[in-house]
């Protein structure tokens, strides 16, 4: 009963990433905002959630370790003109109408 317990909450926390946006490309802009928010665009942004109406636009929130490595991250990848993976996490948490990420991949 435990196995069947933890494989069903382990597949119920995978399916929330499973429908999250994806995009990709190289970054096309890159606008800081109050309240430790960063907007950030990338060439192609798919599989959005309902509430992600503002192009192929991506926020990172930087009160948290994570999220200021994101944008260092994303900061490098702009400026060495590198495309990006950015994977979502199906919800626009921190700014109402672009999705926030889950976590970015630099192809060097």
């Amino acid at each position: 009963m435990i196995k069947i317990a933890l494989a069903v909450s382990l597949l119920a926390g995978m399916t929330g990433l499973a429908f999250a946006g994806t995009g990709n490309g190289k970054v096309l802009h890159i606008s800081p905002l109050p309240g430790d928010v960063v907007i950030f665009a990338t060439q192609i942004h798919s599989s959005k959630p309902a509430c992600s109406t503002a192009g192929n636009d991506w926020t990172i929130k930087l009160d948290t370790e994570t999220g200021r490595a994101t944008y260092a991250l994303l900061l490098s990848a702009a400026s060495l003109n590198k495309p990006i993976t950015v994977y979502g996490t199906n919800d626009c948490r921190h700014w109402g109408d672009r999705e926030a990420v889950e976590r970015i991949v630099v192809g060097y």
